[in-house]
């Protein structure tokens, strides 16, 4: 029995295969390694695939690297934050 599914990197489009339980790895092992680990650390799953999402539409990979060190935007409960797209992409006006 294989336990293994097929899948595309969300940024290069090139294919590799994943455990059937790890359903999180939405890249391929090169950009995990480049992008998703550092980003992990000061952002959630949810953001993550916000931003590589923004990226691919926005053709600049260079927004993942402006985050690595950014917190999080989750904020504790009861507090709100807001923010613009501006500055999620660090555009100063």
């Amino acid at each position: 029995m294989n336990n293994l599914v097929e899948r595309k990197c969300s940024i290069c489009g090139d294919s590799y295969s994943v455990p059937k339980n790890e359903t999180w790895k939405i890249l391929c092992p090169k950009h995990t390694e480049e992008y998703y680990i550092p980003l992990r650390r000061c952002k959630s799953y949810r953001e993550i695939c916000n931003l590589i999402e923004l990226a691919i539409l926005m053709n600049d990979l260079d927004i993942l690297r402006r985050n690595f060190r950014r917190p999080s935007m989750s904020s504790p409960p009861g507090i709100r934050v807001s923010r613009s797209l501006s500055e999620l992409l660090h555009i100063k006006s």
